[in-house]
Parts: structure tokens; sequence; C-alpha cells
């Protein structure tokens, strides 16, 4: 199976290069039996403009014809089922890939990697996701052919080594945006080598070889370049990690530390005033004492668009009331679990964050009506609201909530004790863009989900953890609408 993403604008024309990055249509090539008729039929529509989101049954010819039709691929997806022949079809008829993503993909030989990744003269971003087959010979096979490679997504790969990547890195001097997970070989080598590339962004999550001496020595030689720092779970960074970020990356415009409990607030009081091009900050499981806060609350980025601070029993009303004066333009604000939040802070948020698109507060118990409707009126753009276990939230506050926020998309509220069968029919009656809900945990019937999945044409997701099991018509209701229902089939 290979699978072929395509973005294709409504004034597309013939001989066009079709762009990847902006998914409208997912082409699945298949050996599946829809009729050859149908398959020309449903692509002659895409390439006349129409956005679909079909999935289209097709054999390996539908490569061929798209390139007959003078459209040029610059991206594929190949995922598990691939084949060596699959590579082969691909690479035959088209020569300006600048993106492939492998996605576990356990049936491709190695010769037949080798064979592609040399074939693909235009390749600057490579993703090699769940290939836990990924080695060394491949990684050197992409730094031979693949010098001006831009960006490197390498996902769940045991077999590659620190020499490896590192070798790789000391090839591709444009490396830009580096991906890294579950990498548990890789490690100083490569770091050190990655300081010599021209590296914006650093994503990585469970490589435990990495130590902090070597990240702070990448982010000195990385400089005012650096803009982009992600790290999570990891017990080997502390506030020195952000102290090099505040001394020579000024201009950061994200930082993202989640569950890296070693770092304590002296690195975020010295980091956060320093940076003041930040619009991305994400602190889940750090640890702050009210004067950290009130230090970085009055300091934070006025260019700020993401903030995550949860889990913090100290983080309260004044510092929302300094934060929202300061950075009005925030569209993500996730601040659940910290139990000092009143519904002054909820009218803070409504009064000041018109842009606002995505609120999470969960477990914030002291919030009430007064909150809500603040928020419903004054940040009408939000498309995310998740208010599991905030128990004073009740139909009147989601009424509000549905009739002012019109584009609201994604709704949680799990535990959430009030949330009845009248709740859904409030949802079902304004909520047109739905897509996701949670309600596991309330008193909402099986009756009231089968009109809510009749109500919201969009909806392609419900959260139901406290439920085994629901009764055969709604089951059936759900996988006609190709709604997944997530129950709890341990209970």
């Amino acid at each position: 199976m290979l699978n072929l993403l395509l973005s294709i604008p409504k004034d597309v024309v013939r001989g066009k290069i079709v762009s990847c990055l902006d998914l409208v249509s997912l082409v699945r090539l298949d050996t599946a039996a829809t009729s050859h008729e149908h398959r020309h039929s449903v692509l002659d529509h895409i390439l006349a403009g129409a956005e679909m989101d079909e999935t289209i049954e097709h054999s390996q010819e539908a490569v061929r014809w798209l390139v007959s039709r003078g459209v040029d691929i610059d991206g594929m997806n190949f995922r598990a089922h691939v084949e060596d022949a699959d590579l082969d079809a691909a690479s035959s008829v088209f020569t300006k890939f600048c993106k492939i993503t492998l996605y576990s993909c356990p049936k491709l030989s190695e010769k037949a990697i080798h064979d592609f990744l040399s074939s693909c003269n235009w390749l600057s971003n490579l993703d090699f996701n769940k290939c836990i087959w990924l080695t060394d010979d491949i990684l050197r096979v992409v730094a031979d052919h693949h010098p001006y490679l831009y960006e490197l997504t390498v996902f769940d790969a045991p077999l590659i080594t620190d020499e490896g990547a590192a070798h790789l890195a000391s090839c591709c001097r444009e490396l830009g945006n580096v991906h890294l997970k579950d990498c548990a070989l890789v490690g100083d080598v490569f770091i050190r080598q990655l300081s010599r590339c021209d590296v914006f962004g650093l994503w990585f999550t469970e490589c435990p070889e990495i130590s902090e001496e070597a990240l702070v020595d990448f982010i000195s030689e990385a400089g005012e370049n650096f803009i982009h720092f992600t790290v999570s779970d990891n017990l080997r960074i502390t506030h020195k990690t952000l102290q090099a970020l505040a001394r020579f990356c000024p201009l950061l415009e994200a930082l993202s530390v989640d569950g890296c409990e070693n770092i304590d607030e002296a690195g975020f009081v010295t980091l956060v005033p320093a940076c003041q091009q930040l619009s991305f900050l994400s602190t889940n499981s750090c640890s702050f004492s009210a004067a950290a806060l009130d230090v970085m609350s009055a300091s934070i980025s006025p260019q700020l668009l993401h903030l995550c601070i949860t889990e913090c029993e100290a983080f309260c009303d004044r510092h929302i009331d300094q934060i929202t004066a300061r950075a009005a333009n925030i569209e993500e604000l996730h601040i659940g679990y910290c139990p000092q939040l009143t519904d002054q802070a909820l009218v803070n948020i409504g009064n000041r964050l018109s842009c606002l698109e995505e609120l999470k507060v969960q477990a914030c118990s002291l919030f009430d009506h007064d909150g809500f409707v603040a928020v419903a009126h004054g940040s009408p753009k939000l498309r995310l609201l998740d208010v599991a276990f905030c128990q004073f939230f009740n139909n009147k506050c989601l009424h509000e909530i549905v009739t002012h926020c019109t584009e609201l998309s994604e709704l949680y509220v799990s535990d959430v004790k009030r949330m009845s069968a009248v709740s859904m029919r409030i949802v079902g009656a304004h909520c047109l863009n739905l897509t996701e809900i949670d309600i596991g945990y309330t008193s909402v019937t099986e009756a009231a989900v089968s009109h809510l999945i009749l109500s919201c044409p969009n909806l392609t997701y419900i959260g139901w953890e406290d439920r085994a099991s629901v009764d055969d018509a709604l089951q059936e209701l759900a996988t006609l609408r190709k709604i997944t229902l997530a129950l709890d089939s341990g209970l």
C-alpha cells in the first residue's frame, strides 16, 4: 500500500506542482476493487479543484495516470504494507520528491530503501516514524546523497547509534529542524556535530544519552538563530539549559519542557524576561512559587500565542490578570488543575483574549457561571473547550458557550456531573462544526448520543470511557457515520 498526499488548491491547473503540506485529499494506492472509471472520475474531480476528503482505492496505475495529467507530486507517505515494488513504481515516475515519510514499513528490504533514497534528488524533508528497522547504514545513504536535507524526523529507532546520527549531521550542514523520539543510543556526539549545522529547531524525547552539558554547548553555538526548543520527560535538564537559552538565544520563539521535573524556577525567572519573542511556552509538571510566577507573569512576552501552565498550586487570578494584560493575542491557553483560579480569571480571559481558540481549564473547581459567560461573549473564536471535572459548569454555561462560539469543534465535559441528555440537545442544536466530544462519567444517555450524532454532521469522535459497550443501534449508527466511539472495553 502506497499513500499519496495531495494538496490541490481550487485554482489548480495541469502542470502545477502539487504540495503535500496542506492536505486536502488522501489518495491511497492499493489493489482494491473500485472501478477504473470511478477512480479516474474522482481524480478528475480533484484535479478540477474541488476540495474532497475521499479515499480512493487504486492500483499502481494511478501514479502513472497522475503524471500523464501533468501533475508532479513533491511528497509521499509510505505506510505499513508498502513493498519494494511500490518504492520502485514511485521512483520510476516521480523525480521531484521533497518530502518522504516512511511509517513502519516492515516489508521493505534495506536494498529497496537504499535505492529509493538514492534516487530522490530533491529530498529536503525526511521522516522515519516507527521504523524500528532503521540502521546507521540507511542514515549513511541519506548523508551521502542528500547534503541539503533540511528537516529530519526519527521516531522509535532503537538501532541507530550516536556515531551514525553524527555522520549524517556532519554531511547535512543545512539541517534546520531535527525531531528525535525513542532513539536510545543517540547522544552527545550527535548533538555536538549538530551544533555545526544551521539548526533553528530541536525536538527530542526519551533520548537518555543526551546530556545537559552537550545541550548547553549546542545552544551556545547555535546562538540567535535557534528559535525552537522542545524536550519532554527528561530528568537531566535543569535550570542551566534555560539560562543558556536566555543568554544565547534572545530571539527564542518556542519553549516546551513538559515533564522536565528537575528544572527549577530559577531557569524560568531568567528566561521569560530575556526572551521577548516567545510565542509558545509550555511547562507541564514544572513547579513554581508565587514569587517566581509574579516575575514571569509581569514580564511575559507580548508575542505569546500559546501558554500552558498546569498542575500549579501557586498559579492564581493575579497571574492571569498580568498575563492577559501583556499578551492580548493568546490563542491557546491551558491552565487546568490550578486550584486557586476563580471566576475572576475567566472574566479577565473573556474581557481581554478576543483571539482565544483553545481553553483548557480541567478541574478548576472555583469557576462558575459568570466566568464562562465572559468567555462566551469575549472569545467568539473558541474552537476547543475542555472543562473536565469542572463541577459548576452547567447547561446555562454550555448554552452561552455554544450560542456565541459558533466555531466550536471540540468539547470535553468528562466527569462534569451536570451534563445530561438536555446538554446534548443544546450541543446538537448549535454545534454544527463539532468534530470531537468527551462525555465520560456524565449522565448522558444513549438516546441523547444518537440525537447528537444525527445533529452534528462533522462529528468523528465520542469519548465515553465509563461505558464498556452501547446498544447495537447506536453502534451501527456510529459505524455508518464513521464515528469513533471510544469506550472502555476493560469495564
